[in-house]
């Protein structure tokens, strides 16, 4: 997304200014600013006053005393900002930033005056905080950002990363051709190479990605003219890797992350089996086949003999440049033949041209990123789905920002739902509550695009899984029913929300309609700290309906309730991360009932090249139309669906389960996993939530085999970190023990926290760098029951000098919302990374409500937060929060990252006359994609 800022000229402080104009004693705050007019009497009046405070931050209240003005019956005061007052003494409070001069006049009995002038300075506020970077964050170094100058364009200037990493860089086919870096990797790992918005930049720009062995012998590249390339690593070793502009400029991000993770579909490597020479293209006029009965109009090209090089490359004997490399024959052939289709495809003749591919039997995961969602093997997702995936006939209503209706993982999950903001202003649909729950955008975002959070929602509760494109959902064969109650800004109202409630109950409602069928679970993933009787009211006859209610706790990180998730008869969730800690923005307390995933963008802890967020389907309408994506945010909001999920596979699995029967399994801990203290706790209420245990304590057949299930298969500690959580279950209930621990490696250990009789539950893994030298590690951690075990591989690194984070030079705004068309930058600053953390502070701040945003300007347009630059915002960059000012701030801590973005298959269009905010004072700003609703928590 993009964000607009401009330099807010500072305030001078201005010390006490006292002038000498003539006669008469100076005051008793010392010197004088002094206009007499004494009529030659003998004992003219003097004017003398004290003051408080002569600076303060507004509202800035000063107190003055004349009482040591001399010969005066009269007292007169002006404040300097068309404020007067009379009386010895008074008092004034300055709401406005400036400089302003208070004037007493006294008048003598005989009529004659006398002033003294005294300076003051009302001061604006002051923001401060600390922001971090996830620890695989790496700033390109040469990007074209004035703060960024360090060059990287040969293998001599090649920049270190970290594994995994995960970098944002910027490169340009004019002035900045290539980005080399250099990086131990290991067997089976990716490299994937991201164009950033690359559906909508004009004129397309082309980057390609090429591998070099450590002696700079070419290893593999992928030149396609595609948003994506992806290389896999087929041995252990250091390697050169170079993002080169073949045309035009982008920004980029380049991955590193565990095999499979990041490959493209659609993506072609000089190690890909094609036939050289050869190209399978779609005419521009074919269109999609919707039968079997169809047949696609393909054919088949041959690549001009002209355009093969091998005989000229493979002859040389030369070290290879980035133009040049000693390409075998053979590779040389379908290096040639990768980059005479990218130029088909640029042609503009072709609808598609890509390799003629050679197939063979392969088993490949039927939902493209279900790698990425590591929070559904957090609650053992795939062994629930073994039992139960979810029955058509279950509901769950997501009242929420609507849903994007066509979006291709969620377009057959919905049945017919309600748009229930009433103001139509705010509804930015044209009208009031409608039939069409559709989402046309909340332009929550300060350049007016959209967070889209509800479909986000949606698509954990019940995305369309095993349909090849995409993510999955937790209960993918049950039915959503979009319910509209957040508009403009991403706000809605409590009487908004009431009556979608009551039309998911088919309860009476405005609409004067009622569902076909009524929900069985209702997703709130929304709140604030305000409470209603009458919504109490509403959610205990709910509850005498049998509907389970499931809210979100909250992103303030305290234990003050939020509602609706602290009401009675609503079910209360956390969030935890990766390692199945509470997400350090998670509300916690006694209200809280069950904890699930909400995930983390600050870290990489498994190793796949992306944040540790919750991945799920979401849009952009940064262009002025909607692109359908999957993005990673990260909040309670994202934890509270993965339990409607859950309740709609219990239900999917016994009809019969309603909202007493959830509370009795839960309190029973027949549907967590107990990972704090035993019991209920405040940080996780009963625990985490657990699919699989959740679907069999319903009644579900528990049919799979009886093996120890991890939360997480893959660790990776990086250069820095120490220990991580994770829990270790028996998918067969109690009737495994695990008899042994063992690991591969002196340097890793487990160590049991919280664990049953059969030592199942919650272990913390441990490492020990000590006297290993630089390098790579990997272990394996085995949980032994006998008939069966699970493997946990660890991965570290060691390094005298380790990388340390760094997201990029960055700018921390202070934006006023007020607008959402025309939200501005009143103030800001620029800080660099030192050891992965940037402090500021920013001074001069007006009294007001204000979001905190931040990110990079790598490509030098004067806006931050473009598509994948590293952006922030407080407290979450999924869901900002308004920050009222009328003080100084301290500890407005957040975490700024790179952004990370997967395409969905669709076939919206773009506007080709999009171009940003110019760098114009008191213009409108944009600011962060995917910032969520204010009532979301």
């Amino acid at each position: 997304m993009l964000i607009h800022f401009f330099k807010i000229i500072g305030l001078f402080l201005l010390s006490t200014t006292l002038i000498s104009c003539g006669g008469g004693g100076g005051g008793s705050g010392g010197g004088s600013d002094e206009n007499s007019n004494n009529n030659n009497n003998n004992n003219p009046p003097t004017a003398s006053f004290t003051v408080s405070s002569t600076t303060g931050e507004i509202p800035f209240t000063v107190n003055v005393d004349g009482s040591a003005s001399t010969n005066a019956s009269a007292y007169s005061w002006n404040f300097g900002n068309g404020s007067i007052s009379t009386g010895v003494t008074s008092s004034h409070t300055y709401t406005s930033i400036g400089d302003y001069t208070i004037t007493l006049t006294v008048t003598g009995s005989d009529g004659s005056t006398h002033n003294l002038s005294r300076d003051v300075s009302a001061l604006g506020h002051t923001i401060s905080g600390t922001i971090t970077a996830p620890d695989t964050s790496v700033a390109d170094s040469d990007t074209a950002d004035i703060n960024v100058s360090v060059p990287n364009g040969t293998f001599d200037q090649a920049q270190l990363l970290p594994n995994p990493a995960t970098v944002g860089g910027y490169a340009n086919s004019s002035n900045d051709t290539s980005d080399m870096y250099r990086a131990q990797l290991l067997n089976n790992q990716t490299i994937s190479l991201t164009i950033a918005n690359y559906q909508n930049a004009n004129p397309t720009p082309n980057l390609d990605l090429y591998l070099y062995d450590e002696n700079q012998n070419p290893v593999d590249s992928a030149v396609n003219a595609t948003a994506t390339d992806t290389l896999t690593i087929n041995q252990d070793g250091v390697y050169f890797i170079e993002v080169r502009a073949e045309a035009n400029a982008a920004i980029y991000s380049l991955n590193i992350g565990n095999a499979g993770a990041n490959a493209s579909s659609s993506n072609a490597s000089v190690s890909s089996d094609f036939v050289i020479g050869e190209a399978i293209f779609v005419p521009k006029a074919a269109v999609s086949v919707n039968s079997a009965s169809q047949s696609p109009n393909i054919g088949k090209l041959t690549m001009p003999a002209s355009l093969n090089t091998a005989s000229v490359k493979a002859n040389t004997n030369t070290k290879p440049t980035l133009d040049a490399g000693k390409w075998a024959e053979a590779e040389q052939q379908k290096l040639d033949t990768l980059k005479w289709i990218a130029e088909l495809n640029t042609s503009g003749e072709y609808q598609l041209v890509e390799p003629n591919y050679i197939r063979t039997k392969l088993f490949t995961p039927n939902d493209q990123h279900f790698s990425l969602q590591w929070h559904y093997q957090s609650i053992q997702l795939e062994e629930a789905l073994d039992i139960e995936t979810g029955d058509s006939n279950v509901i769950v209503a997501v009242v929420d920002t609507g849903v994007l209706l066509n979006h291709p993982d969620l377009q057959n999950q919905v049945i017919s739902g309600y748009d229930f903001i009433s103001d139509a202003d705010a509804a930015l649909d044209g009208d009031g509550i409608d039939n069409n729950p559709d989402d046309p955008g909340d332009k929550s975002n300060n350049d007016g695009s959209s967070s889209f959070h509800g479909s986000h929602v949606a698509g954990t509760v019940a995305a369309t899984t095993n349909n090849s494109i995409g993510g999955a959902g937790v209960a993918g064969g049950v039915r959503l029913m979009p319910m509209r109650v957040l508009g403009e800004n991403g706000l809605g109202t409590n009487y908004d929300i009431m009556q979608s409630l009551r039309y998911a109950a088919g309860l009476s409602n405005d609409s004067g309609t009622t569902p076909a069928q009524r929900a069985d679970i209702i997703n709130l993933s929304l709140g604030s700290p305000s409470s209603s009787q009458a919504e109490q009211d509403l959610f205990n006859q709910l509850e005498a309906l049998g509907i389970i209610v499931i809210a979100a706790a909250g992103n303030s990180n305290t234990p003050s309730p939020e509602y609706p998730a602290s009401y009675d008869n609503v079910i209360s969730v956390s969030a935890t991360n990766i390692s199945n800690q509470r997400a350090s923005y998670s509300n916690f307390g006694n209200t809280l009932d069950v904890a699930a995933p909400g995930g983390a963008i600050s870290t990489d802890t498994n190793n796949d090249g992306f944040p540790d967020g919750v991945l799920s389907t979401a849009g952009d309408d940064s262009s002025g139309n909607i692109e359908f994506n999957y993005s990673f945010f990260e909040g309670t909001s994202m934890a509270a669906p993965h339990v409607a999920g859950v309740a709609a596979l219990m239900k999917s699995a016994n009809a019969n389960i309603d909202a007493d029967q959830f509370v009795a399994l839960l309190q029973a801990g027949d549907l967590t996993d107990d990972i704090g203290t035993p019991g209920f706790d405040n940080q996780f209420g009963y625990g985490l939530i657990n699919a699989r245990k959740a679907v069999i304590a319903a009644g579900g057949a528990n049919n799979a085999p009886a093996s120890v299930v991890l939360s997480s298969n893959t660790i990776n500690f990086g250069s820095f970190n120490t220990s991580s959580a994770i829990t270790v279950s028996d998918s067969s209930e109690q009737t495994l023990t695990i008899n042994s621990i063992t690991s591969t490696e002196s340097w890793a250990s487990a160590t049991a926290n919280n664990v049953d009789g059969n030592n199942f539950g919650s272990y913390t893994i441990n490492i020990d760098r000590t006297g290993l030298s630089d390098g790579n590690y990997s272990a394996d951690i085995t949980f032994d029951a006998g008939t069966t075990s699970s493997i946990l591989n660890i991965q570290m690194q060691v390094a005298t000098n380790p990388i340390t984070a760094d997201a990029g030079y960055i700018y921390i705004l202070v934006i006023d919302p007020a607008d959402p068309d025309n939200k501005v930058t009143v103030a800001f600053t620029g800080a660099a990374s030192s050891n992965g953390q940037y402090t500021y502070e920013i001074q001069g701040i007006p009294s007001g409500d204000y979001q905190i945003v931040a990110g990079t300007d790598m490509n030098n347009d004067n806006l931050i937060c473009d598509s994948g630059e590293s952006c922030g915002a407080y407290p979450t960059l999924s869901q900002t929060s308004i920050i009222s000012v009328n003080e100084s701030h301290s500890g407005i801590d957040f975490t700024v990252s790179f952004d990370s973005q997967l395409t969905a298959n669709n076939n919206s269009t773009t506007d080709p006359e999009f171009e940003g905010f110019q760098k114009t004072p008191n213009q409108k700003s944009s600011t962060v994609q995917a910032i969520s609703p204010q009532l979301s928590q």
